[in-house]
């Protein structure tokens, strides 16, 4: 079955199949909307990120909530989940937040001890201007693009995985970025956001090297009578 995953404006998790359009799953966990979901590795269980700052595991064959996989220690994170993706490789994934600092998850649901915590986090990235949108892993893990928005300015940071480590950053001024996206090569990697533009940049030196409006615009001008 092809599944596709989505969040509604009641704050649930559904999923339908891609052929025949049937709904085959239903999770209602979340508090407030879901602003993301990606399917694990295996097939078997989607992960879904929420304004209500959880980062939640279901299973697909059972519709079962399994648990979360952000912390119920209060106080340790701040501001909502907007934006997932999953490594290619690991069970991990890497979440885009409002509190404007990336974070790297492994896909479990162990519970923070009494003494508070976060036990399934596995790093928290340098902090960029405003929340985050979107991020979006290169082929091979080893590398994610960032996409963020503050006071109408968009920025967007490359990061090293495993080091947590800022790669480069796009220079220029810009709206809001709210998509990014690596090319399958790593070589290249896209934004776009409230300019309405769609920027493609080189993934070594973060220099971008060409931009174009995916769909035609024209002034509609009203005559005056």
């Amino acid at each position: 079955m092809k599944l596709i995953t989505f969040g509604c404006a009641d704050n649930t998790l559904r999923g339908v199949d891609s052929t025949s359009g049937e709904q085959v799953l239903f999770m209602g966990s979340h508090t407030d909307w879901i602003r993301d979901t990606i399917v694990a590795r295996d097939g078997k269980s989607v992960i879904s990120v929420g304004r209500d700052m959880t980062v939640k595991m279901t299973d697909i064959a059972t519709e079962r909530f399994l648990g979360n996989v952000t912390t119920h220690t209060p106080g340790v994170l701040r501001g909502g989940m907007i934006g997932v993706d999953r490594h290619p490789s690991r069970d991990e994934v890497v979440v885009a937040c409002a509190d404007g600092k990336p974070k790297l998850f492994r896909m479990d649901v162990k519970a923070a001890p009494a003494g508070g915590g976060n036990p399934n986090q596995i790093r928290e990235f340098p902090a960029m201007p405003g929340r985050v949108f979107d991020v979006s892993f290169s082929s091979d893990g080893s590398r994610f693009v960032a996409g963020s928005s503050l006071d109408g300015k968009g920025h967007v940071w490359l990061f090293e995985t495993d080091s947590g480590k800022k790669l480069l950053e796009v220079e220029g001024d810009r709206g809001g970025v709210f998509a990014v996206s690596f090319s399958p090569d790593g070589k290249t990697f896209s934004f776009g956001g409230f300019d309405g533009s769609v920027n493609l940049a080189d993934a070594e030196t973060g220099k971008v090297i060409k931009e174009f409006v995916p769909v035609e615009v024209q002034a509609k001008v009203a005559a005056n009578k």
